[in-house]
């Protein structure tokens, strides 16, 4: 019975070439390449002397994802992983991560990066927003109190990566100068108001005439504006 020669007891790297293990069978013997590489004549197995050689796996540049980067260094052989993450600005849904497979292809990552945007902003009781703004993360707004309101508080609400806007802290108050100052000799003619622009109209009593203006207007201030009514006494009467 003749004895099987087993060609794989010569050293692996002369008979089947780098990177490469050998396989015995009676009679013959074949070769397969280690992980992370693959046969040039793209089957599993091969002989040598048919000038099969085995590369190194690679998958090349990683693919692009928009609004997206990889963070770190990478390699491209067999296994090898990238990890995503998205641009300021912007958040991620799906996985982060893509391998290189061994058929020469990068396993895409399910990342995809959406842009942060905190939509209207929100109001601000008797309030409005100076000018125009964005929705986008970092855009700001400026908050200013209607005519006749004075504001407490910050001004300004930001658009924050959660998707919400940071809160202005600013509280319109409405204007109010309380009562009107009273005139000697006078007063106040009809009904009035405390609030900005409120107007109250003096007159003198009776046996007085007045001198200067009779207008006292709320300014902004929370102050009335001082009417200049002088009431002085009419000849022929008596003062208290």
């Amino acid at each position: 019975m003749q004895t099987d020669k087993d060609e794989c007891q010569i050293e692996t790297s002369k008979i089947c070439g780098e990177h490469t293990s050998c396989h015995n069978t009676h009679g013959s013997f074949y070769c397969v390449c280690l992980e992370g590489y693959q046969a040039s004549n793209s089957k599993k197995t091969f002989i040598p002397n048919d000038g099969t050689y085995c590369t190194e796996i690679s998958c090349g540049i990683p693919p692009e994802i928009r609004h997206g980067y990889i963070l770190g260094n990478y390699t491209t052989v067999l296994g090898s992983k990238v990890h995503y993450e998205c641009e300021k600005g912007f958040y991620g849904e799906g996985g982060k991560i893509s391998t290189c497979t061994k058929n020469e292809i990068w396993e895409p990552s399910t990342l995809n990066c959406k842009e942060i945007s905190c939509g209207i902003p929100p109001e601000i009781r008797h309030g409005y927003i100076l000018g125009n703004y964005t929705t986008v993360l970092g855009s700001k707004v400026h908050y200013e109190c209607e005519k006749g309101f004075y504001g407490e508080g910050g001004k300004i609400s930001t658009c924050t990566k959660n998707e919400i806007w940071e809160p202005s802290t600013l509280n319109c108050k409405e204007i109010s100068c309380g009562i009107p100052p009273e005139i000697r000799h006078g007063y106040i003619l009809g009904n009035y108001t405390t609030v900005l622009g409120s107007k109250v109209h003096y007159e003198c009593e009776k046996g007085f005439y007045g001198e200067g203006g009779n207008i006292s207007t709320c300014t902004k201030n929370e102050i009335w504006e001082p009417s200049t009514l002088n009431c002085k006494g009419k000849t022929g009467f008596t003062i208290l």
